[in-house]
């Protein structure tokens, strides 16, 4: 994931790139949740052609302010050894608010001396395209 590749492709950001176990990082739009009608969800996965030997995955879900970008709601975290993929999300329950979201994940894998760091981000797609917001009741 260093040295990264950067693309939005159906919703999602991604990172990709040189490292031994063919790791990358990608978090998607921040969304309404499938599964509570009243919640804004984000997620973050980590994809890889080897099993990676350590990994850890911070994904924090912000809405937009006035004055800037505020952190809301559960930052989702996971780590592990030895996988293949793993995914963190992060959530919030706005209680009838609109706002557009933005959704941040830092990725870490690490296996012998080498240690890779990332950081993806992705806005909702409604703030990509200019539209309205997000509105979760």
């Amino acid at each position: 994931m260093c040295a990264a590749q950067w693309s939005f492709s159906g919703g999602s950001a991604w990172a990709a790139g040189a490292n031994p176990w063919g790791c990358g990082g990608k978090v998607d739009h921040p969304h309404r949740s499938h599964t509570n009608p009243h919640a804004v969800n984000v997620h973050a996965d980590l994809k890889c052609k080897a099993r990676v030997p350590r990994y850890s995955i911070y994904v924090t879900l912000y809405r937009s302010r006035w004055w800037g970008w505020e952190k809301i709601g559960k930052s989702g975290y996971v780590s592990g050894v030895e996988k293949y993929k793993a995914r963190a999300v992060a959530n919030w329950e706005p209680l009838g608010a609109c706002h557009h979201y933005k959704g941040v994940a830092e990725f870490m894998i690490a296996g012998g001396s080498k240690k890779i760091t990332s950081t993806v981000f992705n806005y909702n797609k409604e703030k990509i395209e200019g539209k309205g917001e997000l509105c979760v009741k």
